[in-house]
């Protein structure tokens, strides 16, 4: 390296010298040891001997000192051999022979000696094994798929490549957006040790369907103990009274707790002042956890495959649907249920029994045959669930990377996909407290609670990404200005005028759903009503794309021939002429031409939201 006049010694660092010494077989010379001093910053080395080097010029001595320092050329020097540096030019000019040509890296001028820089880095590259960037790894992964740890590592180790870092790997796919969104689910919990409770301490309520109608399904946490009712409709109010009906006038009164999923009718404000006045706590169990609520679901098909059997035993019209219903949940009452034990005797401390003074009519004889062949079918099923548990019972997922998170961070969210699609983690969200395994996530609609095995930190890499680094090799490709213009050549051949293909796509292709082109077209026939909503409608949108409604898809990626419904936005002022007035907009999915939409009675707002 060549000094431009800061240095007053030539020097070279002990690894410079022997990588000299390989080269020529020149060793230092002892002798003249400590004769130089040089000082580096606060610090200073003594030279433990010298070593005369060819250059093209002459020969230079050179002071090597225990330094990880280059082969530092003085001007000194260049001025005894008659040379001098011309840094405009990047060249070595000389009295004698021709000028040498200097390369100019990280910011200093440096002189080759004996050999060209191309044949320099051929020799490297042919000699020394090319390691691989974090850069390059990161390259690699998004090329590749983003592969797992082992695929990627097996696939370098074929290629060659065996000495690699497997944390830095690690580290690569640990911060990878892409991997975080798209990784699989932590599970849920397998094990939970219950305390001992009695009857009506906790119950558990949920809405399923038979023949289409919903059914309000209640059961009792401590002995498996049911009950179920038609409601008039799920709203909330008919949703308690159904309960207080079926359950709370029915038996030992309120119960201590009500444990339900986050429903509608469950989490409404009516709901829980009704609990309230009665001294209940509901409790909502967090999204995406359906398995706190797991016993009730689970008896779900339980009772829906008992009123089928009593249904098609019976087969007649005279018995109702609440009378069918009633059997089914009698015989699930009376069949086995925790420790063998039947939730009547758990309940009622009797075993069920029938008189036999008076001899049985046939009424209840064909209902007895019924109740006994679905009771048979209960005790059949649940064997064989508890057989499948047990056999794939696995340990619980560990969710302490997410207690050790802090107040504020980001977090990324599971959410089920709907329509058997798969799920996936969606885009961090803001972590604003933990209590034991439930997080409270901030949402775009506002704070919601999740269960802890749903909830997975999000890291990010402060440090340049592959994206951002094509995206800066793209930048400096377009500084380039090519001044070339091609001539204007006249061609007087006549030839047919063709129209031009950008014309055959100027109208938009028919069946395409683009929200960008419904604002534009609202924007331009009622510019004051868009200005006025477009928070809302924005609003919307997000909520509706946060929620699994529908998703954003390429043009190309539709089918031929697909039906694809057309849209438009409806907006209204809440609370009018009052200081809590607010734009409300909703997304409406126009399907007045859709034949099918009769066999279905909804409604103009059940289209709207779903």
């Amino acid at each position: 390296m060549i000094d431009t006049g800061v240095a007053a010694t030539p020097t070279a660092g002990y690894n410079q010298y022997l990588a000299y010494n390989k080269l020529s077989n020149v060793n230092h010379d002892i002798s003249i040891a400590g004769q130089a001093s040089i000082r580096f910053g606060v610090g200073s080395a003594v030279s433990i001997g010298s070593v005369m080097v060819h250059m093209p010029l002459g020969f230079v001595e050179f002071h090597v000192i225990k330094v990880d320092a280059l082969f530092l050329m003085i001007i000194a020097d260049l001025g005894r051999l008659g040379a001098y540096y011309n840094n405009v030019n990047d060249i070595l000019v000389t009295k004698t022979l021709e000028n040498l040509p200097v390369i100019r890296r990280f910011g200093h001028p440096f002189l080759l000696r004996k050999i060209s820089p191309e044949s320099l880095i051929q020799e490297h590259l042919a000699t020394n094994t090319a390691f691989l960037t974090e850069i390059e790894l990161r390259r690699l992964r998004k090329r590749f798929g983003h592969p797992s740890i082992n695929r990627l590592r097996h696939i370098l180790e074929r290629s060659g490549h065996t000495d690699f870092d497997k944390n830095t790997i690690e580290k690569i796919r640990k911060f990878c957006h892409h991997c975080q969104l798209h990784s699989k689910s932590l599970s849920r919990f397998h094990f939970n040790l219950r305390d001992d409770i009695s009857f009506n301490y906790t119950i558990i309520i949920d809405i399923m369907y038979i023949d289409g109608k919903e059914i309000l399904h209640v059961i009792d946490e401590a002995t498996c103990f049911q009950a179920a009712k038609w409601p008039n409709n799920v709203t909330a109010k008919h949703v308690w009274d159904t309960l207080k009906y079926c359950w709370i006038e029915l038996y030992v009164g309120p119960p201590g707790f009500i444990s339900h999923d986050a429903g509608l009718s469950f989490v409404s404000r009516e709901f829980n002042q009704k609990a309230s006045f009665m001294a209940i706590t509901a409790i909502s169990v967090p999204i995406e956890a359906h398995w706190p609520v797991r016993l009730v679901e689970r008896c779900h098909h339980t009772l829906r495959r008992c009123y089928e059997i009593i249904t098609e035993e019976l087969n007649d019209s005279v018995t109702s649907k609440d009378m069918r219903l009633r059997m089914a949940v009698k015989l699930v009452n009376d069949s086995t249920g925790p420790n063998g034990l039947i939730p009547t005797l758990l309940v009622f401390g009797t075993f069920p029994r029938m008189c036999n003074l008076d001899p049985p009519s046939s009424d209840i004889t064909k209902r007895a045959s019924a109740i006994k062949s679905a009771m048979d079918e209960v005790i059949s099923l649940r064997t064989k669930r508890k057989v499948a548990e047990a056999i794939g019972q696995r340990n619980s997922p560990s969710t302490t990377l997410v207690h050790n998170l802090t107040l504020g961070s980001k977090v990324l969210i599971f959410r089920e996909g709907i329509a058997g699609r798969s799920g996936k983690w969606t885009s961090p969200f803001e972590l604003l407290s933990i209590e034991r395994e439930t997080c409270i996530v901030k949402l775009p609609n506002g704070s919601t609670n999740f269960r802890s095995t749903v909830v997975k930190p999000y890291y990010s890499d402060n440090s340049n990404t592959v994206e951002s680094i094509e995206t800066t090799e793209n930048k400096s490709l377009s500084t380039f200005n090519l001044d070339y213009s091609p001539p204007n050549i006249q061609n007087n051949i006549p030839t047919q005028r063709l129209r031009s293909p950008y014309n055959f796509r100027s109208k938009p292709l028919p069946n395409t759903f683009m929200i960008s082109k419904i604002l534009e077209n609202r924007s331009s026939k009622f510019p004051n009503s868009v200005s006025q909503f477009k928070d809302a409608r924005q609003k919307e949108l997000n909520g509706l794309l946060e929620k699994g409604v529908f998703e954003m898809v390429s043009i190309d990626k539709v089918p031929i021939g697909i039906r694809i419904f057309n849209s438009r936005f409806v907006g209204q002022i809440k609370n009018a002429g009052t200081s809590k007035a607010f734009e409300k907009s909703r997304l409406v999915v126009q399907v007045y031409n859709d034949t099918d939409k009769k066999q279905y009675p909804y409604s103009g707002s059940d289209n709207t939201k779903n």
